[in-house]
């Protein structure tokens, strides 16, 4: 859609365009804020003036607005409300990316349930993240490190260009920008459960794992994906119309079973049973990551020991980490992303750094290894 579409009227809303001379600061990644909420408004110049490695280029309250200034102020980041008094924020995103790709974080009412589904439509439009907008004051030094990481990442449309996701594989095929801890699998079992974490980017990494994936996988799969709470359910139903496997809220006290990707209730950890029954916890108000990484992945290690996979995909942060250093002594299966497919290199990093992964793999790579190492089904 081109950017003079989309609206059924012309809504002439007003742009706020910041200098050092109107109390910006001169920082190195200049920011674009879309929000036609003064009150939120004012909390992000608040919070992007506390840190001087941002400085706030402009303000608009339009998406028609946001799509043109993209283009004529190159912003490092956008932050972008979900609902525009002229085109929602999907729709925005679209033709920002299709004109100008920019990193692109929602900030969103998570109370406003009404609104969640939109922001699955946001991050399959080329959104990075979304945050909610009670963050901005509750926790806003991670907001602040969540900007940092998103302006740090490559932009949208760079993401695996060294290396494309759908290029022809050979077998245990890696490139020289993959780095090998241990070459080969030695030690474990046949394995009986994948485990995945993932944080900033993983719902489209994610989403391109499980679409090359059979409807009969072999294996169960349980996911730790950080998320806003208030879309965990919009990211499952997003993603069970993008893969023949099943795709589900996760229970307290379910058994996983093969075929099924199972997913944590918002607000909730989760782990696994001494007798491999999923176990779901409350997270605490103070808890920095939700649901943990590190705790499935430390169960794992317990419950399942050699026979487990253990997979840590794109996000910022170090959690994780340890859980899959745990797996990897425990003597399962261990696999970190790739700096070239990974949004964010936070996470696979610190792993990597600890040599907790067997093998570091592009996103396409870690899908067929998966499917190799028991995924796919016997005939």
């Amino acid at each position: 859609m081109s950017p003079s579409t989309g609206a059924a009227k012309t809504v002439v809303m007003p742009v706020r365009f910041c200098t050092a001379a109107s109390g910006a600061n001169s920082g190195m990644w200049r920011v674009l804020i879309v929000e036609d909420s003064p009150t939120v408004k004012a909390v992000l110049l608040d919070a992007f003036a506390q840190d001087t490695d941002f400085r706030v280029s402009a303000c608009c309250e339009s998406g028609m607005q946001a799509t043109r200034l993209a283009q004529a102020l190159k912003p490092d980041l956008i932050t972008l409300d979900l609902v525009l008094p002229d085109i929602d924020g999907a729709q925005t995103i679209r033709n920002v990316m299709a004109h100008s790709p920019t990193r692109i974080l929602v900030v969103s009412s998570r109370t406003d349930n009404k609104h969640s589904p939109l922001a699955i439509d946001a991050l399959e439009a080329g959104a990075l993240d979304v945050v909610a907008k009670n963050t901005l004051t509750t926790h806003r030094a991670q907001f602040l490190a969540r900007c940092r990481a998103l302006c740090e990442a490559p932009l949208p449309s760079q993401i695996g260009k060294s290396l494309p996701l759908g290029r022809p594989r050979s077998p245990m095929h890696l490139t020289s920008s993959s780095i090998i801890v241990a070459a080969l699998d030695f030690g474990p079992l046949p394995p009986r459960m994948v485990v995945i974490g993932a944080s900033t980017g993983g719902p489209a990494a994610l989403e391109r794992l499980m679409s090359k994936w059979p409807k009969d996988f072999a294996l169960p799969v349980v996911v730790a994906q950080h998320m806003t709470e208030g879309f965990s359910g919009d990211l499952v139903n997003w993603l069970s119309g993008r893969t023949k496997m099943s795709v589900r809220m996760a229970q307290d006290g379910e058994l996983p079973k093969p075929g099924t990707v199972y997913f944590a209730l918002d607000g909730h950890h989760m782990s696994f049973m001494p007798n491999g029954q999923l176990a779901l916890e409350k997270a605490g108000s103070d808890a920095l990551y939700s649901p943990s990484v590190d705790k499935l992945f430390h169960s794992a290690a317990r419950v399942f020991s050699r026979a487990a996979i253990g997979v840590l995909l794109t996000g910022m942060g170090d959690d994780g980490a340890q859980g899959l250093k745990a797996m990897y002594t425990a003597g399962g299966r261990t696999v970190a992303q790739d700096k070239a497919t990974s949004l964010v290199f936070g996470m696979p990093q610190m792993a990597i750094k600890l040599d907790a992964a067997r093998v570091v793999l592009p996103l396409n790579e870690i899908a067929l290894y998966l499917l190799d190492r028991g995924g796919r089904p016997k005939r």
